[in-house]
């Protein structure tokens, strides 16, 4: 998974217009698998919380790619996706970091490929994305058997269609910073 982060949109035109840009793209198949349909998500980050947050070890972090489930629009997913109780949840889950990421614009995605394109005709593969961030592994695996609460509410249980939305545990790596 490669993850990027823009200070806005005409950054990252002028990122994919860069000279080094190919050689970056190069790099892709030693570290990731190409042959899947990999459609991109443009989104707009909101930072909930920074409390205890160290940039340079970064600990590990948990991405959860929620789609929302049948029949509820954009609008209302939205609501229920970035709440004002985000914060507190995370702060209850322990974590040192808590970005709530929603679309750009309704229905902006970004397509690598033509067959991704043709596959996912009108719909997203996600509709938002949480980022959690703990100091350590124990750390997480202490907020998964103590707060089986604030996991469901965090979640958006209500919200999401479990089956489209997935989730990454990793130990997050910057690579060009």
């Amino acid at each position: 998974c490669a993850e990027t982060w823009y200070v806005d949109v005409d950054a990252l035109a002028e990122m994919v217009a860069a000279p080094r840009f190919s050689e970056l793209m190069e790099d892709e198949p030693k570290f990731m698998n190409l042959d899947r349909p990999r459609p991109l998500l443009a989104s707009q980050a909101r930072l909930v919380d920074a409390k205890g947050f160290d940039p340079r070890s970064r600990g590990v972090k948990l991405l959860l790619f929620a789609a929302r489930r049948a029949g509820l629009d954009e609008a209302a997913f939205m609501t229920a996706w970035a709440r004002d109780d985000d914060a507190t949840l995370g702060r209850t889950l322990g974590v040192s970091q808590h970005i709530v990421c929603t679309p750009v614009a309704a229905g902006i995605l970004i397509q690598t490929d033509r067959a991704t394109a043709d596959s996912a005709a009108d719909t997203h593969p996600y509709d938002a994305v949480r980022e959690l961030w703990w100091p350590s592994l124990g750390d997480f695996e202490q907020a998964c058997a103590q707060h089986q609460d604030a996991w469901t509410e965090l979640l958006r249980l209500d919200a999401i269609d479990a089956a489209r939305s997935m989730t990454l545990l990793s130990q997050e790596r910057v690579i060009i910073a």
